[in-house]
């Protein structure tokens, strides 16, 4: 069964929170430059 689009929202930007780059304090903006952890999406994808 497919998830509803609420929940499906919902569950995608938690993800996205979980696994977005960590951006340098004083950085705004979709442009900031930041490092995107790999070993923290791999822990995601096991779980």
């Amino acid at each position: 069964m497919a998830a509803r689009p609420r929940r499906l929202a919902s569950d995608a930007y938690a993800l996205y929170e979980a696994f977005r780059p960590e951006v340098p304090g004083g950085a705004k903006g979709w442009g900031a430059r930041g490092r995107l952890s790999l070993d923290k999406i791999r822990k995601l994808s096991e779980t």
